[in-house]
């Protein structure tokens, strides 16, 4: 092999190799990773209202055949048992809020199976009156679709208007948060003129 050739090559597998290592803390313990298509999923909402449906496809807002498309879907996974969800919730849906009339869809899936972690998830909604829609995964069917054995929590999935996934932060804390506002600025055309999407792999670097 050309000696000029070695360096480059060394420097490429380095590259890859840090790449991989990255995208592997981001995602840790999820199924799906940034590209993949999204897995589609029904369920009841976990606060029932006489004015919305009981029922929700996420297939209906993203995807070939969407029936109201959006620019953006947001799924964030949480649970009872799940201090970090507690603290990180209130924050997404500031970024629902913030970014809803500009193409954002959000709704919060909960995980848990017995009753009383179920009432206390209830009762957290409640209290916070979230505007998204928190779905309920009673049997974490759901769930076993987008992890592996493991549930890492708190995990949300961004997903693009063609079904793909473009982001997905798993394990919370201060840098997902950031990542996450980041991602949604520039898939909305908000991002600010000095940022560049290399900026996103920075912040997971950093985690």
């Amino acid at each position: 092999m050309n000696r000029a050739i070695v360096p480059i090559a060394i420097a490429l597998m380095i590259l890859l190799a840090g790449t991989a290592h990255a995208e592997e803390k981001y995602s840790k313990g999820s199924r799906l990773k940034t590209g993949d298509t999204v897995e589609y999923f029904g369920l009841k909402p976990l606060v029932q209202s006489e004015d919305k449906p009981e029922f929700i496809n996420i297939g209906d807002f993203v995807g070939p055949d969407a029936k109201q498309p959006y620019k953006l879907l947001l799924i964030s996974f949480f649970a009872s048992w799940c201090e970090a969800c507690r603290h990180e919730l209130p924050q997404i849906e500031n970024y629902f809020l913030q970014y809803s009339d500009k193409g954002l869809i959000a709704f919060y899936i909960c995980i848990d199976t017995d009753k009383e972690g179920t009432d206390k998830s209830r009762q957290f909604i409640r209290d916070n009156k979230f505007r998204a829609r928190t779905l309920h995964d009673s049997y974490n069917i759901v769930a076993r679709r987008y992890f592996y054995d493991e549930f890492v929590l708190p995990a949300s999935y961004l997903v693009g208007s063609n079904g793909r996934v473009l982001a997905v932060l798993s394990g919370g804390g201060d840098t997902d948060m950031k990542a996450l506002g980041y991602e949604l600025d520039r898939f909305l055309n908000k991002v600010r003129a000095d940022s560049s999407p290399a900026k996103t792999d920075q912040v997971l670097k950093e985690k």
